[in-house]
């Protein structure tokens, strides 16, 4: 596994956390949010090529069950579970 080596790992965690919470305005206004959820699927699908760990298969199937919730555990999940995970990814090296 190659190790992620960039000087811009916070801006990039701050990209991903910039998509969580244009999931949650999107679905408070009634919008159609799923593109965002694709988004950020692709994200972490590119992410996996440099960096695999379990938190970030972990992220992954949160983010893709976003889809599924009604707001108050989209928002839930969102808060509580994806914006930590990005928060370890990136502090595990």
């Amino acid at each position: 596994m190659r190790k992620f080596d960039s000087n811009c790992t916070e801006g990039y965690a701050n990209y991903l956390k910039g998509l969580y919470f244009g999931i949650l305005k999107d679905c408070e206004k009634n919008k159609d949010y799923e593109r965002l959820i694709d988004s950020a699927l692709e994200e972490l699908i590119g992410l996996l090529d440099v960096k695999d760990s379990i938190n970030l298969n972990k992220l992954f199937v949160k983010t893709a069950s976003l889809r599924y919730l009604k707001y108050k555990y989209l928002r839930e999940t969102i808060i509580n579970s994806c914006m930590p995970l990005v928060d370890t990814i990136f502090k595990e090296d």
